[in-house]
């Protein structure tokens, strides 16, 4: 006799266990604690991240670039060229 597991996936729930579980001292983190680097707004245009693909055709850089302004999670790719011509002022 075969038998099948069934769940309804409308009744299930994100498990999130309680934050004061791993608290030694029973202390809650302060307001800096939880800010993270992606709230942090940028005070100049910023190279975030740059990556290194080899293909068959050769070497393609690319580069993630943050505006002024704007958090460092809505940085987009551009490739070498297209940064320079957008941001001549940072160093590739």
């Amino acid at each position: 006799m075969e038998m099948y597991s069934v769940v309804n996936v409308e009744k299930l729930k994100l498990f999130e266990p309680s934050m004061l579980d791993y608290e030694p001292n029973g202390t809650l983190p302060t307001v800096e604690d939880l800010v993270t680097e992606q709230e942090v707004i940028l005070a100049e245009d910023t190279i975030v991240e740059r990556k290194t693909i080899t293909t068959r055709r050769g070497v393609r850089e690319s580069f993630r670039i943050g505006r002024k302004g704007q958090r460092p999670s809505g940085a987009k790719w551009f490739s070498r060229e297209a940064g320079q011509a957008q941001f001549p002022h940072l160093q590739f």
